[in-house]
């Protein structure tokens, strides 16, 4: 509070360290706010640069009043996640356990569960299922995650996917189970229309025709963090610090 006379400032005679410098900041104001004008958030802004504040960022929305909106949610996620120490051994795979799917050219869909990962090769471990129980060791590329999801508030599971030529998903083949059926149904569906779960690792696929500072993560495995309202998806890159939004195509189960 500045003076005690209006709130979003920052005091004249403030007291801070060094540690300020080097503090990473994110100061968000709105156009249509009349409690905390921009007038006063600009002399905010104005007042950290000269306590010596070298990380600040400073954002106007222009349709936000006097309120946490969506969108400044979603700059506060991303900021914290830039913003919190990383572990530098930071290890995106997908866990011991999962099931997952595997088709070949004219045979029948066989199952099997994930049971380790080799790093030097990017290649997973599966335990497959049936008398003889072998083991096998496969690209992530070449199963699909049986993932559990929703398609219309229905419960589903992924089992198959359809690639594009470019890599993208064209298609998900989601087994449904019907109030009145007693075996699953399975579905094509477009991949926008499948809401993969918060905590899923994936694969980028098709991200050469994205945005040039995008291309480069082609082919890395991410964690999926948070679904945005506009249908894309907020997910943790192996390698990178911040959150990147990337459409549903883009993410290979």
């Amino acid at each position: 509070m500045l003076r005690g006379h209006c709130k979003g400032g920052v005091p004249w005679h403030l007291d801070v360290t060094d540690a300020l410098s080097q503090t990473p900041i994110l100061f968000v104001s709105g156009k249509c706010d009349r409690t905390a004008t921009v007038y006063t958030t600009r002399m905010a802004q104005e007042r950290l640069l000269e306590l010596g504040a070298q990380q600040l960022r400073y954002l106007e929305l222009p349709d936000l009043n006097h309120e946490i909106s969506p969108k400044v949610v979603e700059l506060v996620a991303d900021f914290l996640w830039a913003a919190l120490p990383q572990s530098k051994d930071q290890s995106i795979r997908i866990p011991d356990g999962m099931k997952v799917s595997l088709y070949s050219a004219g045979y029948e869909a066989r199952t099997g569960a994930i049971d380790g990962f080799v790093q030097s090769e990017d290649k997973y471990w599966v335990q497959m299922d049936g008398p003889d129980g072998h083991r096998e060791l496969i690209e992530s590329g070449a199963f699909t995650q049986q993932l559990h999801t929703t398609l219309a508030g229905q419960s589903a599971i992924l089992v198959g996917k359809r690639l594009a030529d470019d890599g993208c998903i064209e298609s998900l083949s989601v087994a449904v189970s019907e109030p009145s059926a007693e075996v699953l149904e399975t579905k094509q569906i477009a991949p926008h229309r499948v809401q993969l779960p918060v905590g899923a690792v994936l694969q980028l696929g098709g991200m050469k025709k994205c945005a040039k500072r995008l291309q480069c993560l082609d082919g890395r495995r991410v964690r999926l963090r948070q679904v945005l309202q506009d249908g894309r998806y907020a997910v943790e890159v192996q390698g990178e610090e911040a959150l990147v939004r990337v459409h549903p195509r883009h993410l290979v189960p």
